[in-house]
């Protein structure tokens, strides 16, 4: 028996072509929970930062953050998952180092610690039509002292990322994760790259589930 209906945001509930949520989809959900089913959603996102859109669905739980930190309808935290304060230091210091681009997320806001304009979301996400993220600028980068982040989106420079295949090369490793975007099409170097080099690569994204529909071709 289902007793409950876990969603993601984009590309799934979200229409990212016509940049809207469907009118079957919110009906669909309606019925479930007419039906007594309870519905969540898993995303990437921080759990204050739906929009209004996503926040008048009324799901019953939000797995926010890649599962990070689950809420329930009235926003109470029942599960958070921080990095600890050693695993902080570790990647603010090498994104010194590399001048990456880094924002963390915190339970309540998102901190821009560095070079947002690296950050290939940022922009995009404080426009959104679904929903700004709440940012706050943080060139201290020292809020990680009051509280610990959940999570953190590290973008490192270009050269780094042309340097994958001479790592992967050299590490020869058993299986690669990529667990970057949510659409194919966006990960398609990664992936040919990994199969080019006789990997085994394992995705996160969920067009990748059953991808026939949307992207046949790729």
């Amino acid at each position: 028996m289902i007793k409950m209906c876990v969603f993601d945001v984009d590309g799934t509930l979200y229409d990212q072509k016509n940049h809207c949520i469907p009118l079957s989809a919110i009906e669909a959900l309606k019925k479930l929970q007419a039906n007594g089913i309870k519905i969540a959603v898993a995303t990437g996102r921080c759990h204050y930062a739906l929009g209004k859109a996503l926040n008048d669905l009324n799901f019953d739980y939000v797995i926010g953050v890649n599962g990070a930190v689950i809420v329930d309808k009235d926003k109470n935290v029942l599960v958070r998952k921080d990095f600890t304060i050693e695993d902080v230091n570790k990647i603010n210091a090498f994104c010194e180092e590399t001048k990456a681009g880094l924002i963390w997320k915190f339970i309540d806001h998102m901190y821009v610690y560095q070079n947002e304009e690296k950050v290939d979301w940022y922009e995009g996400q404080i426009n959104s039509d679904i929903g700004k993220e709440p940012f706050i600028d943080c060139k201290e980068k020292n809020h990680h002292l009051i509280d610990l982040p959940q999570s953190c989106s590290l973008h490192a420079p270009l050269e780094l990322v042309e340097k994958a295949e001479e790592l992967l090369t050299e590490l020869k490793p058993d299986v690669v994760i990529v667990t970057t975007m949510s659409l194919l099409s966006d990960l398609e170097d990664p992936l040919m790259l990994c199969a080019r080099l006789g990997l085994n690569a394992i995705t996160t994204c969920e067009e990748a589930f059953y991808s026939y529909n949307s992207n046949p071709v790729l």
